[in-house]
């Protein structure tokens, strides 16, 4: 069954290529991105209209710069990175089936099958995006945990820390949704004891990623861009403190004032207020603040965003005043 799943992501990856040519907004963003930096001659920071692009971290780019460095610059390359990724991804699946199942070949094999002939798999697939990338350092995690799991714990959790590091790299701390709960879960599934041995060695492969992601950091020089490469490492959005503050500052007024109604929900019928003045404070953030989170320094977008940063201190200061 692994050959009939790599065979039909080959007719998929060739058609797509074929009858179709690199579709906006994502995978044309991504290979200019590479192309800039090819012609700029910076093959590790990537650059959009002449400024760092910190909404994704980097290495799917670097992955096209590879290829053009031994290919030339091309339109095929980075349309075949991801057809690639992902027919390793079959194989590691495969792989990782035969070690959870050992002997149960009526197991691995369909498991191939049934991820090639997914939906979505084989839409990003044949996708110049980040996704498939991501899915490959998720297996290469699982192999890791599993590996600790059975008794190899060095090489495991070093696994793990490489999968977690790479894929920081890839699309943001988002990989670590996919293997922490499994990870600290692992004892429980694997019928191994729960030990302060196994949930240290979960820490440090933590550490050991973190510290693969920021030597990224270190090496294009953090001096200069350190709060760019700070949102390059997490793949966001945000542009300077002053946009974190919002952020972060209006989630947590969110989740204590939501909290405060729902204990004052009997109270004079207030609740309900609280509530909808919440609301406001959130349609605040996403509609007046845009430039301050996505970094448009324009003379006009930067006095919206100051804007939004009144009308966001007046709301907090209502809230405070329905709670009184």
């Amino acid at each position: 069954m692994l050959l009939l799943a790599l065979l039909l992501l080959a007719l998929l990856a060739a058609a797509a290529i074929l009858a179709r040519p690199l579709t906006p907004i994502d995978e044309t963003r991504y290979v200019g991105v590479a192309w800039e930096m090819w012609l700029r001659g910076d093959f590790l920071l990537p650059i959009k209209n002449g400024a760092p692009y910190s909404h994704k971290p980097p290495l799917m780019i670097w992955l096209f710069q590879a290829g053009w460095a031994a290919f030339g610059v091309n339109e095929w390359w980075p349309r075949l990175v991801a057809p690639l990724v992902s027919a390793l991804n079959l194989l590691l699946t495969l792989a990782l089936a035969r070690r959870l199942w050992p002997g149960r070949d009526e197991i691995a094999g369909p498991a191939v099958l049934v991820l090639c002939s997914g939906l979505l798999w084989t839409f990003f697939s044949t996708a110049a995006m980040f996704d498939i990338i991501l899915a490959l350092f998720t297996l290469i995690g699982m192999h890791g945990i599993v590996l600790a799991a059975e008794g190899k714990s060095r090489s495991g959790f070093a696994c793990l820390g490489v999968a977690v590091g790479l894929g920081i790299l890839t699309k943001g701390p988002v990989i670590l949704l996919h293997l922490l709960p499994v990870a600290l879960l692992a004892p429980w599934w694997s019928g191994r004891r729960r030990s302060a041995r196994w949930f240290g060695g979960v820490l440090l492969a933590l550490l050991l990623g973190a510290a693969i992601a920021l030597a990224f950091a270190d090496r294009a020089g953090v001096d200069a861009h350190v709060g760019q490469f700070a949102h390059v490492l997490v793949g966001g959005n945000l542009e300077g403190e002053r946009g974190e503050r919002l952020i972060f500052g209006m989630l947590a007024m969110h989740f204590a004032f939501v909290d405060a109604a729902d204990d004052r929900r009997n109270v004079g019928g207030r609740g309900k207020e609280i509530h909808n003045a919440v609301e406001q404070a959130l349609h605040t953030l996403v509609l007046e603040c845009r430039p301050a989170i996505h970094g448009n320094h324009a003379a006009g977008n930067g006095r919206l965003a100051d804007d939004g940063d009144d009308l966001f201190l007046a709301q907090v200061a209502g809230l405070k005043e329905l709670l009184e």
